[in-house]
């Protein structure tokens, strides 16, 4: 007996175990697919997909599983009795050869993310997803809300890490307004330009959800210099009482 795992990313995938089948090939021969949770063996007997029943999956399809939500491998060998047939493995560490694929090896972890509506961490990667998102937008975007994120790729994707989040919105969210007047932010140049009707806190985070430069500013009209930071890509939270507001920056 043997249990092959094909799992989406963000998706529900069945998982059956059946009498050992050969497995699906492709261009570089004998394939296994390395997904966030670790590297399997596939086999059109096993685990369904979105798009068909265990059991009754076409190579085709499963393959296709693989390149949408994961990264498609030949040459991996080693698994055996007891080893959890791959959990946790990374493909390229078991003589794996990388053949394409959604988590190009290339692509750099930028975070670790549990969404508030999933059950698992999720890790953030570099570059366009096969949706077309940006991993950095991805980042701004599971550092709202009651989600959790850890910047750089920590434990994840094998359980949540344990560090302290570098955002935890299920302890203290930050409610986003960006519809009040009391706070209004905007980037002039090398500058934000910030009207508050109270003292405010300004943090400027990078891509990564590290955070670069924090300071406050007065109640009124203020001019917060970024003259110091770096070239790049960044996002700032001002937050003034209640109020609170994140824009993108972009320090050129």
């Amino acid at each position: 007996m043997k249990k092959v795992f094909v799992l989406s990313l963000f998706a529900i995938a069945a998982l059956v175990s059946q009498a050992w089948a050969g497995v699906c090939t492709g261009s570089g021969g004998a394939t296994a697919c390395q997904f966030d949770t670790g590297c399997y063996e596939m086999s059109s007997e096993y685990s369904g997909t979105s798009s068909c029943d265990a059991g009754s999956c076409t190579c085709d399809q499963i393959i296709k599983n693989c390149t949408d939500n994961g990264a498609l491998y030949s040459g991996v060998s080693g698994w055996a009795e007891g080893n959890n047939y791959g959990k946790g493995w990374k493909c390229s560490e078991h003589g794996g050869t990388y053949q394409g694929g959604k988590l190009d090896p290339s692509k750099v972890v930028l975070g670790c993310c549990k969404w508030s509506t999933e059950t698992n961490c999720y890790p953030i990667y570099s570059g366009l997803d096969t949706d077309g998102e940006d991993g950095t937008d991805k980042v701004a975007s599971c550092q709202t809300g009651t989600n959790k994120f850890w910047s750089g790729s920590g434990d994840c994707p094998t359980s949540c890490p344990s560090s302290t989040p570098t955002y935890d919105g299920g302890s203290s969210p930050i409610k986003f307004t960006p519809a009040s007047t009391a706070l209004i932010v905007a980037q002039s140049s090398r500058s934000l330009h910030i009207s508050s009707a109270k003292d405010a806190t300004v943090s400027l985070y990078d891509m990564s959800g590290a955070k670069v430069y924090s300071s406050k500013v007065r109640a009124g009209n203020s001019v917060f210099s970024l003259e110091k930071v770096a070239v790049g890509s960044y996002y700032a939270v001002v937050q003034s009482g209640s109020d609170a507001k994140k824009i993108p920056v972009v320090l050129k």
